[in-house]
């Protein structure tokens, strides 16, 4: 049953017990190994993605419950041990991409917590990069505005409009590297004031990219006229 808290014009959305499995950074980073590089095992993704082979087992099952994973056959593990792979069967469900979620709600403070941890894991990786490598292009930029709510929204989809073009679009240029491109603004006040009235398709916008590639929505057939 999906949740009234969680809305997004035209495409299904994802219920609560989805958002409690999928809200963590290593099951995120779970479906990215198994959808760039098909059937794993549990060992297999613990080794690539530096985790523990119980906790890769943990992850995927919670992915499992709610139909992020499925089972697919069996591959020989260590020591002699028959192992199940797993694979990535997200695309094409539909999930939207971003959330908008209803400020205030349970939904909403359950998807700030995974994004902001998702962004503090990406920064954690990203630093240790810069700082060990000789030459790495990074860039870093900062300032204070002062804007509505409403004119913030706004600001960000037509960045986040942007950097959609350009994950879409990867480059094939001899030198062509992975980048992590984060795009965040934080109020630096707290506010208790009342709810807002939001108008349809407003709301916090949480990107979480879980599906990229979810079909656009079929169009409505015309209804029939009657004889």
């Amino acid at each position: 049953m999906n949740t009234p808290d969680i809305k997004f014009s035209g495409v299904q959305v994802p219920d609560q017990k989805f958002i409690k499995a999928y809200a963590n950074p290593l099951r995120q980073k779970i479906l990215k190994f198994l959808k760039d590089n098909g059937p794993a095992t549990q060992t297999e993704l613990a080794k690539h993605l530096d985790m523990e082979p119980a906790s890769a087992r943990h992850h995927l099952m919670r992915l499992l419950d709610v139909g992020m994973t499925r089972k697919a056959g069996t591959r020989p593990g260590p020591k002699g041990i028959t192992e199940i792979l797993f694979v990535n069967t997200s695309k094409g469900t539909g999930y939207a991409t971003p959330f908008l979620t209803r400020p205030g709600t349970e939904q909403d403070f359950m998807m700030r917590k995974f994004k902001l941890d998702e962004f503090a894991e990406a920064h954690r990786v990203g630093t240790r990069v810069v700082l060990r490598s000789k030459n790495p292009h990074f860039s870093l930029a900062s300032d204070d505005v002062v804007a509505t709510d409403s004119r913030m929204r706004g600001f960000f989809m037509k960045i986040y409009g942007l950097l959609l073009e350009l994950a879409k679009n990867p480059s094939a240029e001899p030198g062509a590297k992975k980048f992590k491109v984060q795009l965040a603004f934080y109020p630096q006040s707290v506010s208790d004031g009342p709810m807002p009235d939001l108008k349809p398709g407003e709301g916090n916008v949480i990107c979480a990219n879980c599906v990229d590639d979810a079909p656009a929505p079929r169009p409505k057939r015309p209804a029939r006229r009657a004889k």
